[in-house]
């Protein structure tokens, strides 16, 4: 198998620097010029929260293992980092992603190439390893060193081994809000284009309707970031073409939330959850807060996770056969209720949708 020859040095440089210090601009200005969209993921964070490791535990599980001793990499454990990048108007390039964490690169490269599909090429002294796409398109991995691994469409990755550290970065707008964004959440997200963008030839049905489908062009900006610690905090910036694109992007979030919020829960848990929601439109911008103890939300997922998995114990009876039902007993036919949405009083109160006549 080949084996990647002398380190480019600026290459090495430029990522060892920037994952010295986590998601410092070093880093940030590594994703492709066209990059649309950054996103980051601080696992070692999450991790050290209660919450994070209520949800490693839930993950620490059997096929894990397996999966851990064939590869000698346990993502819950060595995980560290994730940057992605993606473009949103280039259908050709998917984006490029990192990983850092730890890593043995020769067990990896060889785990790697013994997928089904997988095969192993030489591009200027690295081993990439690449899918043969059949679902999604292929997909490339390098291994650069111990602690970093890159992946993408193949495109991405062989420009990003091309650029050797050095050449344009993202669009410095950009690059400067995520380093921004970096600091202060443990997940983030920063765009500078509309949603849109990511919809492609799918028709505007899909997405609630052309009303749905004209606000998210309005998005002209956004950036989004979650924070784990004492309090789970959701914060989200969006910025629109005018005043009336953000009052209606407002309208649209609060419909979506309250369908999200009551659903599955009594209406005093809905409303005692939207009731920590801030969500308020000024000027062209749209503004979202979320916050809730982090103890709180943590017996929430906990109960949530009982729950789906009492669901799928219980199973649904096989198609077919029918569910057991006592002479003479006959159920009554469930009436529609219609639909009930509970939001913060001091955003929009409560609305109910009429059951639909038949």
């Amino acid at each position: 198998m080949p084996q990647h020859s002398t380190i480019p040095a600026g290459l090495l440089a430029s990522f060892c620097c920037a994952f010295a210090w986590g998601a410092d601009p070093a880093l940030i200005n590594f994703a492709p010029p066209d990059s649309g969209v950054v996103i980051g993921i601080n696992l070692d964070q999450i991790k050290a929260s209660d919450l994070g490791q209520t949800m490693v535990s839930k993950l620490d599980n059997a096929d894990l293992k397996k999966f851990v001793a064939s590869v000698g990499f346990d993502p819950l454990h060595d995980l560290h980092e994730i940057l992605i990048a993606a473009p949103a108007r280039n259908q050709k390039s998917r984006g490029l992603f990192l990983l850092r964490g730890a890593f043995d690169p020769a067990r990896f490269v060889g785990a790697a190439v013994k997928q089904p599909g997988m095969t192993a090429s030489n591009y200027k002294g690295w081993v990439i390893m690449t899918t043969n796409g059949q679902r999604s398109g292929p997909m490339s991995l390098v291994c650069l060193n111990s602690s970093l691994v890159m992946g993408g469409d193949p495109e991405s990755v062989r420009a990003a081994i091309s650029r050797n550290g050095a050449g344009p970065g993202p669009n410095p707008d950009l690059a400067a809000k995520a380093a921004e964004m970096s600091v202060g959440y443990d997940i983030w997200l920063v765009s500078r284009v509309s949603p849109a963008d990511f919809t492609g030839d799918a028709p505007p049905a899909k997405f609630g309707g052309g009303v749905q489908m004209e606000l998210l062009r309005s998005v002209r900006q956004a950036s989004c970031g979650i924070k784990f610690g004492t309090n789970f905090l959701i914060t989200a910036d969006l910025t629109t073409r005018t005043p009336e694109d953000a009052q209606g992007i407002a309208s649209m979030l609060r419909l979506f939330i309250g369908l999200a919020a009551s659903n599955q829960r009594t209406a005093k848990q809905a409303a005692a959850i939207l009731e920590k929601l801030s969500l308020k439109s000024d000027g062209n911008s749209v503004k979202l807060s979320f916050s809730m103890p982090q103890a709180e939300l943590a017996q929430a997922v906990q109960s949530s996770f009982e729950s789906m998995m009492a669901q799928m114990k219980r199973g649904s009876t096989p198609t077919g056969v029918a569910r057991p039902n006592p002479a003479g007993v006959v159920r009554p036919k469930p009436q529609p209720t219609g639909v009930t949405i509970y939001s913060s009083p001091r955003d929009m109160g409560i609305v109910t949708l009429p059951p639909q006549t038949q």
